[in-house]
């Protein structure tokens, strides 16, 4: 696995090299974007860390600027912002922007390592995805070859973890899948902080889904599902 950080902050840097360096194959950190974006040009990492201090636009321009890039592997490559704020708005709004989790500062090495693994496992699994045939529901189609999603035939945009949890719900058209079941299917984990995700997450799936978005379907107090029924 080939993992970027962007963070200024020597501290950061200390305890993700700490933390990760038996883990990942290569570990690049750099400490501004300029850095960050001459080296992504040369080589698409596995996965990206950057280092959030707060939802302003200039803080959350390296994740847009990913999720817009031209090169495919690096706009589905799995982002992991590290913020020093929680708050439900700040989570959101980073969501939001394209981030694929949140972790919160401070952290233990376990709880980064975890996440690690939680994005590695996801990985593998898109890789499988690519041996399945092209899946349909009502106006969606799924393409897992390519990870490409049509609602009418048009192109959907989905970052890595939406396309996760559509397809876990694909799998399990039709069936009530809980929260939990899904946090553990698409994260390996579940906690407070990937709950709150994931209801992001699914919001923003319906919102991409546009006149296919009732197919995403909350069942009250049991989960969601997705169906055409």
């Amino acid at each position: 696995m080939i993992v970027y950080v962007k963070t200024a902050d020597a501290n950061l840097k200390n305890r993700i090299k700490d933390a990760l360096k038996d883990q990942v194959n290569t570990l690049r950190i750099y400490d501004t974007s300029e850095k960050f974006w001459t080296k992504v040009a040369r080589k698409t990492p596995t996965m990206i860390i950057f280092d959030i201090r707060n939802a302003s636009s200039g803080q959350l321009y390296n994740i847009k600027r990913v999720r817009k890039s031209k090169l495919l592997a690096l706009r589905r490559a799995p982002i992991l912002a590290i913020s020093h704020e929680i708050s439900e708005e700040h989570v959101v709004k980073v969501l939001n922007t394209g981030a694929d989790d949140v972790l919160a500062s401070p952290f233990s090495n376990e709880i980064l390592i975890a996440r690690i693994e939680a994005i590695a496992r996801r990985a593998e699994r898109q890789t499988n995805h690519m041996a399945q045939k092209k899946m349909q529901i009502g106006d969606l189609k799924i393409n897992p070859w390519k990870a490409n999603v049509y609602v009418r035939d048009e192109k959907i945009y989905l970052t890595a973890t939406e396309f996760d949890i559509l397809h876990y719900l694909y799998k399990n058209k039709n069936t009530i899948v809980s929260k939990i079941d899904i946090a553990l299917a698409v994260w390996g984990y579940d906690d407070y902080q990937i709950m709150q995700s994931l209801n992001t997450h699914i919001l923003n799936l319906r919102k991409k889904l546009g006149v296919a978005r009732d197919l995403v379907q909350t069942v009250r107090s049991k989960g969601y599902m997705l169906t055409n029924e």
